[in-house]
């Protein structure tokens, strides 16, 4: 209001993620005097990590929230939600996901402008003691990119990938890291891109 001065007290050197039952401290810089005898009211602001919109829809299949064994709500990094690939003992079969993105890329109905060829593709990764148990054990993060082509839809995967794009995640114990890759996708040629990340023979 025109009759109010508003001044921020609060400038965090980095974002906090609160999640359910957790809490978080902080600290104003105000002066003694400027708190002495005065009223204020104080305003947060704050974001979900999500557009208001997603709440409840965001950019992934709709299945995936059904896949309680897999998806962990307390301990992902930034997003609602992290994939916990973890294997007590050892199983006998691989263990997949994917996330297929058409071009021209956006977020629900929200089109994504303004963006180069060149992108950054990755992972954030947390392990507690991983170890490989097989020969052929791996962690694997692979990226298939088509092109369009004639008589295809930019949706359609039924042909081979025209680039195939790979990296393993890493043994051993670290808290949440990056791992990713650069790619060059040239968006006047793109149809989509699969990611996919496989682990098998692990625990």
């Amino acid at each position: 209001m025109s009759f109010e001065t508003y001044k921020s007290i609060y400038l965090p050197s980095e974002d906090v993620v609160i999640r359910h039952g957790q809490a978080a401290d902080f600290t104003f810089n105000c002066s003694k005097d400027e708190i002495t005898e005065k009223l204020y009211r104080l305003f947060f602001t704050g974001e979900t990590t999500l557009f208001y919109f997603w709440k409840g829809e965001y950019d992934c299949v709709p299945e995936y929230c059904n896949i309680e064994d897999a998806l962990d709500n307390k301990r992902a990094k930034i997003a609602p939600y992290c994939l916990d690939l973890s294997n007590p003992e050892p199983v006998n079969y691989p263990k997949v996901t994917f996330k297929k993105t058409v071009f021209p890329p956006k977020l629900s109905y929200l089109m994504l402008h303004s963006y180069t060829d060149d992108w950054k593709a990755g992972v954030f990764v947390k392990a507690e003691d991983l170890k490989l148990v097989k020969d052929d054990g791996h962690i694997r993060v692979t990226y298939e990119v088509r092109y369009l082509h004639d008589g295809m839809p930019p949706y359609a995967t039924i042909n081979e990938a025209d680039e195939v794009y790979s990296f393993d995640i890493p043994t051993g114990t670290y808290d949440w890291t990056e791992y990713g890759m650069d790619l060059n996708l040239p968006k006047d040629k793109m149809a989509n891109v699969v990611c996919y990340i496989e682990a098998e023979g692990y625990v």
